[in-house]
Order: structure tokens, then sequence, then C-alpha cells
């Protein structure tokens, strides 16, 4: 194995292992959602599948099992109710953080 490349493959390893051993049931595509909502911290459900290229749908169903792991919150938009914004959670900003001490 190329020596540069260890260091850096080992973080990723270590990122997804710190994902899956809080929450074992998410997908990698619900982790990618988290991910861009941690980055954004707020963010609208249609950015959200924008962003990740899937469908609204989609990202709706990888959003509501995040709000049942207590990681983000969905608020109406009050200009219009059918636009969603995502939020992280106090929880998803704890986990967010502790991702960001195995990249940094």
């Amino acid at each position: 194995m190329h020596k540069g490349i260890k260091f850096p493959l080992q973080k990723a390893i270590n990122f997804i292992d710190l994902l899956r051993e809080h929450h074992a049931e998410m997908s990698p595509h619900a982790m990618l959602c988290f991910l861009y909502v941690a980055l954004h911290e707020e963010l609208y459900q249609t950015d959200l599948a924008d962003l990740v290229g899937v469908t609204e749908a989609n990202v709706s169903r990888d959003i509501s099992s995040q709000v049942e792991l207590g990681l983000v919150e969905l608020f109406d938009n009050p200009i219009g109710r059918r636009q969603k914004t995502i939020k992280l959670t106090w929880k998803g900003i704890a986990l967010r953080t502790k991702l960001l001490k195995i990249l940094l």
C-alpha cells in the first residue's frame, strides 16, 4: 500500500465506524444526508435532495429516520408550508463534533 494514503483512509474508516457505532441502522445514503445537514446546519429538504442527487421522497425517508434518532428537526417554512427546513439538534451537533475530531 502506498504510504501516503494509509492515514487518510484510516480516518475515513474511523469516521464511518463512529457513525455505525452510534446509529447502526443508518444507511450510507442517510449518512450522506446527515453530513450535508451537518455541513450547512440548516437546509431546505429540496436543496438536500439536489445536493445528494435523489428525489425528495428519498430524502424525506432518510430525514424522518434521523428525526426519530433525535439528530435533526424539521420545521415548516412560514412562507411555503410544503417547504421543510432541516436543522441539527443538540444530539446532531454532538455527533458532528465527534466526527470532526476524527477528521481534524
